[in-house]
């Protein structure tokens, strides 16, 4: 028995410990207060509308020269310019997207990009293949 706990031990041992990664999973997801005590919900990765937002900020360009309302336009089509706002608002009150002073311009924080890359591999390369199988 004490050498199938030490080979079990052994196995758990190698395991990485993501508590912190699970955290801020957590956080991202989790709805949140703004500075108006209003209440702003979390990224949902199953949502067709969080998808295509988060699809739309994470292209190449908005890397670059950071992303704004009339940048995001032409790749979000039947989009209005305030639902865009207000999907801004909201990235931002969750610390996904930070401002630049004295602009209308968002740069994505560190934080964001590894999260929505982790949270979007998720559901394309394991939670969807499963329902096919």
């Amino acid at each position: 028995m004490s050498a199938c706990n030490r080979r079990y031990l052994a196995y758990i041992s190698q395991w990485p410990d993501r508590t912190r990664e699970r955290h801020a999973l957590g956080e991202v997801t989790a709805s949140r207060r703004d500075e108006q005590d209003r209440s702003v919900r979390g990224v949902n990765f199953f949502r067709a509308a969080d998808l295509q937002f988060l699809r739309a900020r994470q292209r190449g360009e908005h890397q670059i020269q950071g992303v704004r309302n009339r940048t995001l336009q032409p790749h979000l089509p039947g989009w209005k310019p305030s639902r865009i706002g207000r999907a801004l608002r909201r990235f931002r009150v969750l610390q996904l997207i930070k401002p630049v002073a004295g602009t209308r311009k968002y740069y994505p924080t560190a934080r964001s990009e590894s999260l929505v890359i982790a949270g979007l591999q998720l559901t394309e390369r394991i939670i969807l293949p499963a329902f096919t199988a």
